[in-house]
């Protein structure tokens, strides 16, 4: 079928979708001709429909999704953009659409949000804010944020959020008791110039916008602004969107502060242990290993659970390859507040390549001051000669995000079956598609399965970055527990 005729039927039955006023659902089967095209389907069509697909499933050379959406428009558009990407012809593949099955109104809450089940976060863009602010008379200043969302991978999928939203975002003040915002303008100040018809401070679903704040402090001490999404409009479905914080700043009492605008700001995650205690993640601002993944929330809820319920008067955890320490640290501290007094000894220790130490060092210095000395930072490379790490044996090996190239895979499985002793240790993994094609999946986690026995769990995601009420399926992230 070619893309044409394909897109033509995908816009015949959303019409159909959109005549009923109601949720609508439908099952698209792809037949293609060759494992490789089946590859390219995966990555550009399944991965740009993510914000419709309730379900998918891959056999042989078959593609089956099942999908719910109420934008015909929006669509039909990502389907013809990712035909176009493919460049089928009319021999490559073939469309099978069956029978329109309607959704009620409550069962319409299992397919996540309407914003594709994604979890988005909120980062600043170009032109960066300069740190030192200068005062007025009041000791005053007028700073403007320039924001932009994107998921994971640091890209903003188009139309995955519908044109007409309008997302606020609201700011506070951290880290100085001195500073705070005195006003917020009606709208952002420079929106005519960057952001025509901007009249509100957030974004449209562009994906782009701005927030401008009137900032007063009594002093010249450092102070953070924390940036999340403020109550949405009634008629909008809620966004999942990591907050931002973001500095250090300070407003300046005299008249210019030359070398300060060279400092470069500080982007910063913040994770909730509960209501009354965060801990603030620095994420590296030019390499993606730095980046706090989807899947690492799913795993610090799914870790605590078991440790919560399965744990003696020791805990010893390991924390694989850990990027910027976010998992690891997370569980060290909410750990000790709430298991501190029925564990004895508890270690827990960061590993990772060594360019990725500093960062996480630093991590583990803001978010553990008082107990840093007890956390083993070290670097740690997979296969055959990865080093000995202190304390192992562990009871938690914590691998989150690291099979997307199976070039590395055998090292991995190397490193895990040492790290994993028979009657003692748990791996917890999280895994989310990024480049794998189906038969490169079935065939690792074929080779997983002859070594560890594997239980896939299910994840609801509670209030640890601003983001709740998920289930990692919803966001197509896996978790699974291994042991042997």
């Amino acid at each position: 079928m070619a893309r044409h005729d394909l897109t033509s039927a995908l816009r015949y039955m959303w019409e159909c979708f959109r005549a009923s006023n109601q949720f609508a659902s439908s099952t698209f089967r792809f037949t293609l001709d060759s494992d490789q095209n089946v590859s390219l389907l995966q990555l550009a069509t399944l991965e740009n429909l993510r914000p419709f697909v309730l379900a998918r499933s891959v056999s042989e050379a078959e593609v089956e999704l099942e999908v719910v959406s109420q934008s015909v428009n929006s669509f039909v558009a990502l389907v013809d953009r990712s035909i176009t990407a493919l460049d089928l012809s009319a021999t490559g593949i073939e469309f099978y659409p069956k029978i329109l099955t309607k959704i009620t109104t409550e069962s319409a809450a299992d397919i996540g949000n309407k914003w594709g089940g994604m979890i988005f976060r909120l980062i600043p863009r170009e032109p960066f804010p300069k740190r030192a602010l200068q005062s007025d008379d009041s000791h005053s200043s007028t700073l403007t944020i320039h924001l932009a969302i994107v998921n994971e991978m640091n890209l903003f999928p188009r139309e995955a959020i519908p044109a007409e939203a309008r997302i606020s975002v609201a700011a506070e003040i951290i880290g100085n008791k001195y500073a705070s915002i005195l006003s917020v303008p009606a709208k952002p100040d420079i929106s005519e110039i960057y952001y025509p018809g901007l009249d509100f401070h957030g974004f449209y679903g562009s994906g782009k916008g701005a927030v401008t704040v009137q900032v007063t402090s009594g002093n010249e001490e450092e102070f953070y602004i924390l940036l999340y999404p403020s109550a949405p409009r009634t008629d909008m479905p809620e966004l999942k969107l990591i907050p931002l914080v973001l500095g250090p700043f300070i407003v300046s009492h005299r008249i210019s502060r030359d070398n300060d605008e060279e400092e470069p700001l500080t982007t910063l995650r913040p994770l909730y242990i509960d209501s009354c205690e965060h801990i603030y993640i620095k994420e590296s601002t030019s390499d993606l290993p730095g980046k706090i993944w989807d899947s690492a929330l799913f795993l610090c809820d799914a870790v605590y659970r078991d440790v919560s319920n399965n744990h003696g008067k020791t805990l010893s955890i390991l924390d694989l390859s850990s990027g910027n320490g976010a998992v690891g640290l997370y569980l060290y501290r909410k750990i000790c507040k709430y298991l501190g007094h029925e564990i004895e000894d508890f270690r827990l220790a960061l590993t990772d390549v060594e360019e990725a130490i500093p960062l996480i060092r630093e991590n583990a210095i803001r978010c553990c001051p008082d107990r840093y000395h007890e956390i083993v930072v070290d670097s740690l490379y997979w296969g055959a000669q990865e080093k000995r790490i202190d304390y192992s044996p562990f009871d938690v090996v914590i691998a989150c995000d690291l099979i997307y190239d199976n070039e590395y895979f055998d090292d991995l499985l190397v490193t895990l079956e040492r790290l994993c002793i028979p009657g003692k240790t748990t791996v917890f993994l999280g895994y989310k598609p990024r480049g794998l094609s189906s038969d490169e999946k079935s065939e690792l986690w074929s080779r997983i399965a002859g070594i560890f026995r594997m239980q896939e769990l299910e994840v609801q995601e509670s209030t640890i970055t601003g983001v709740s009420g998920i289930c990692n399926k919803t966001v197509g992230v896996e978790i699974w527990r291994l042991w042997r």
